[in-house]
């Protein structure tokens, strides 16, 4: 049981470190371009809250934890290809962990 949490936290964590750090994203940043979000953050879609507010780390950690957790789509969505990857990538290597001791 502990080697199942272990390897979950785990998952959930680089799930969290691939999405800050997708390839490209610090490039932009740097040189002030922007291009489609590749993640969509509950923020993003009211135009009150979206006023100066930027996903940081901690807000991708929660996506990673709620995508790693639940069956279904949560509060926050994939958009890129690379998002998508990510996640799902993150589902696959999280679901044998997580049933492992009920076999």
């Amino acid at each position: 049981m502990v080697n199942a949490l272990n390897i979950w936290i785990t998952n959930i964590i680089v799930c969290a470190l691939a999405l800050e750090t997708r390839p490209g994203r610090a490039a932009q940043a740097r040189e002030g371009q922007s291009r489609a979000p590749d993640l969509l953050f509950p923020q993003m879609t009211d135009d009150q809250l979206s006023i100066g507010w930027r996903p940081t780390y901690i807000d991708s950690l929660f996506a990673s934890f709620t995508n790693a957790t639940t069956f279904f789509p949560t509060d926050t969505l994939p958009l890129s290809p690379n998002a998508k990857l990510i996640w799902f990538l993150a589902e696959v290597r999280s679901r044998p962990a997580r049933f492992s001791d009920a076999l």
